[in-house]
């Protein structure tokens, strides 16, 4: 059965190289995400606002998504990911590092980085809820085309990894 995905590439592949494609998704994201900061409004209402040792445990928080994040892409290539440089070697599915806790540590990253906050306010919340909606979203998607990819080599890593972004919760 044909993907949405696939049916996009198909049609973007008449007007962009195949080998740019992940590029140009990569900085089309990237632009996208940069007008969503440059257009940011403030909602206001302050949900909670930490201090002292409860700053710092957030703190904590958010520095570990980060490390989660920087930790996952480097055993993934970061050029790859962004489409600059293909891997001449088979793809490989990365059952190491982040990846023995959850099927998805950019996205636990992410998760921490955004709700981490020590100061979090309506518009902050609500970035972050529908910044990790949109990884929910995704997530069965990105399955699938690991699926594919990987065949019985991904099924048997989603029994060893149960878990997709949060160990022993989801």
């Amino acid at each position: 059965m044909p993907r949405a995905r696939d049916a996009v590439k198909q049609r973007m592949a008449h007007a962009i190289a195949d080998t740019l494609l992940r590029s140009v998704y990569v900085w089309f994201a990237s632009v996208l995400l940069i007008l969503v900061c440059a257009a940011w409004q403030p909602i206001g209402g302050d949900l909670y606002h930490h201090a002292g040792a409860l700053a710092a445990l957030h703190g904590l928080l958010q520095l570990s998504g980060a490390l989660i994040i920087v930790q996952t892409v480097r055993l993934i290539d970061p050029l790859d990911l962004a489409g600059i440089r293909r891997h001449a070697r088979a793809e490989s599915l990365q059952i190491v590092g982040p990846y023995r806790w959850v099927r998805h540590p950019v996205y636990s990253g992410w998760v921490l980085l955004t709700f981490g906050v020590a100061h979090m306010t309506g518009d902050r919340l609500i970035f972050a809820g529908i910044s990790t909606l949109y990884l929910l979203i995704a997530m069965p998607l990105e399955e699938r085309s690991l699926r594919m990819s990987f065949g019985a080599a991904y099924e048997d890593y989603t029994r060893q990894v149960r878990y997709r972004i949060v160990p022993y919760v989801y």
